[in-house]
């Protein structure tokens, strides 16, 4: 089958740019976070100002090129559990956050705010022992009492180290819900800070669409209508409809196969075509520095997408 090139991605060579950019950054900042949380966790003096210079360039380059940051979340291969996992984790929940500011109509000084937060949301969980992070089980309910002190235990460090009050309650209220049912304490609906409601939400995505070594990974879509369906009232409707409105079916770096059985990466969303997006071939026999052949669905009405693989 003919298969027509995407007009704005002609010079396809400029995706790799951003790629190796992207890596680039993502590498610095998750070594100088992972030397954050080590510094905090043992009482030693920590240093911050890397950390932000670096979050700074981060904000820049997500919001410039959302899309190739998002693939470095949804990318489903490989698609283990890692013990280093929480610098990981905390770095997927800022691009989210930092991809969907735009719609959420957060922007400046606000913004890197956001990622800051996003960033430092779950450090307080470097006071958890790795015989509960690391469980292949439900955890017991004294086990879940320890895990959700942690709010209260990474924000207080964070205030020893006199950052910004906004910043503290962020982290101290990211797991809060508005229906009351979060943690650490049980606040409701506008007591709950806006930033800290969408940090929340991609936090609870991260989590979901990755394994944890008591469960499976869900791909996206899926576990939107799950949580959707099951927990109605954790989120505002209009944080739901952020993310869906801006990652739609098939969020940058989803694996799928074609209904031509073809494997594929989907490299940009097509807001008023969700179920038709841009995606990259994935041929394991081409050496990886190839340029990408990359495919707009919507000028391909006689290939759709079959089936995500998680």
């Amino acid at each position: 089958m003919e298969t027509i090139e995407v007009p704005q991605f002609e010079e396809s060579i400029l995706l790799q740019k951003r790629r190796a950019k992207a890596d680039s950054l993502a590498w610095g900042l998750r070594n100088e976070c992972a030397v954050f949380f080590d510094a905090l966790k043992e009482g030693r003096d920590v240093r911050e100002q890397k950390l932000f210079e670096l979050l700074g360039q981060f904000v820049t380059q997500v919001q410039a090129s959302p899309e190739v940051w998002l693939e470095r979340v949804f990318d489903s291969v490989p698609n283990q559990y890692r013990r280093d996992f929480l610098v990981e984790h905390s770095l997927n929940v800022a691009i989210m956050a930092v991809a969907l500011a735009r719609d959420w109509s957060v922007d400046g000084k606000e913004l890197l705010l956001l990622a800051a937060g996003a960033l430092l949301h779950d450090v307080g969980m470097m006071s958890v022992g790795p015989a509960i992070l690391d469980a292949p089980r439900s955890l017991t309910p004294e086990e879940r009492a320890q895990v959700e002190r942690h709010p209260a235990v990474g924000s207080a460090w964070l205030e020893r180290l006199r950052l910004k009050r906004d910043l503290v309650e962020m982290v101290r209220q990211e797991h809060e819900r508005v229906d009351g049912s979060g943690y650490p304490d049980r606040l409701k609906g506008a007591a709950i800070g806006r930033l800290a409601r969408l940090v929340g939400l991609c936090d609870t995505i991260e989590s979901v669409t990755h394994v944890r070594p008591h469960r499976a990974a869900r791909p996206f879509v899926e576990a939107c209508h799950t949580l959707i369906k099951e927990s109605p009232d954790i989120f505002p409707r209009a944080v739901w409809m952020t993310a869906l409105r801006r990652l739609t079916l098939y969020p940058p770096g989803s694996r799928v196969r074609l209904t031509t059985g073809k494997l594929a990466r989907v490299v940009l969303c097509n807001p008023g075509h969700p179920m038709r997006p841009v995606v990259e071939f994935i041929d394991a026999s081409e050496p990886a520095t190839e340029r990408p052949h990359l495919v707009d669905l919507r000028l391909n009405p006689m290939m759709s997408i079959r089936e995500v693989l998680a």
